[in-house]
């Protein structure tokens, strides 16, 4: 089989209009042309990639949501089944070009930060290019505002789910919350105190632990964050904290028949 040369398109042009590129040119002056194809290259993907899911049979395109700022460049090619006496062939013109501009790209992007009081969540949305929110707080509840607040009603760890969205494509993002209420319910409690309580960084619990029974030792931050875990804790334990955060902690000891929790303070 031959190649026959495919008369391009021409006057190819590329324009911007808000988030989409509309793409016109000159229809191939060949006979018989099935229609045409897009190419697209951009600062991202800087192969061509054909853009067009079935062959366009006028001669504009619009290529819509540009996800990513910078130069995007357009190829248009000409699309033609040729017939000759020893068989059939799809042949392409050569690619005509175009490039535009965009400024802004739409890619979503979902971000939050949350803060704990006690037992409720308050997450600060810090999203970008988005239009529409939807929060799930790992317990069953929801919310669709910018920003959201929620109480929890049992202790554990969550998932906290944000996904961001606009009119052309959305973002997920997640974080992870520790949930200590302030007021655990303390079963066969037993004492344990904390010294120094304000502290500069490390303390040294003690225990009313008359039987020597062994403890889980559990340290979370004020987002409910756990930063120190010990077993095997008895009558007395020290714990380094120096570097964190100036704050309100908590510690919890607990095993299978007790629970006690004890705040403090670290300066």
């Amino acid at each position: 089989l031959r190649n026959d040369v495919v008369a391009p398109v021409s006057n190819v042009v590329a324009t911007k209009v808000g988030n989409n590129c509309n793409i016109s040119w000159t229809a191939s002056p060949e006979p018989g042309i099935l229609g045409y194809n897009i190419y697209m290259k951009n600062d991202t993907n800087t192969n061509y990639v054909k853009i067009n899911s079935a062959l366009i049979a006028g001669t504009t395109y619009t290529d819509n949501c540009l996800l990513y700022k910078g130069i995007y460049k357009y190829m248009v090619r000409a699309y033609k089944l040729e017939t000759t006496p020893s068989g059939s062939y799809y042949n392409m013109s050569e690619g005509i070009a175009d490039t535009a501009n965009s400024t802004n790209g739409t890619k979503a992007h979902a971000s939050f930060s949350l803060s704990v009081s006690g037992t409720t969540v308050n997450v600060t949305n810090l999203s970008a290019n988005t239009t529409a929110n939807n929060w799930n707080f790992g317990d069953g509840g929801t919310a669709t505002t910018l920003n959201a607040s929620h109480t929890y009603t049992a202790n554990g760890s969550y998932t906290i789910t944000l996904i961001s969205s606009n009119s052309c494509n959305s973002d997920t993002a997640k974080l992870v919350v520790n949930i200590i209420s302030a007021s655990i319910n303390e079963v066969n409690s037993t004492s344990a105190s904390v010294f120094p309580n304000p502290s500069s960084g490390s303390i040294t619990v003690t225990m009313g632990n008359r039987n020597n029974e062994s403890f889980e030792a559990f340290i979370y931050n004020q987002e409910g964050k756990l930063i120190q875990h010990k077993t095997n804790v008895t009558r007395q334990e020290e714990f380094n904290l120096s570097g964190e955060a100036s704050g309100i902690y908590l510690l919890q000891l607990k095993n299978d028949k007790k629970i006690t929790s004890q705040k403090f303070v670290i300066e």
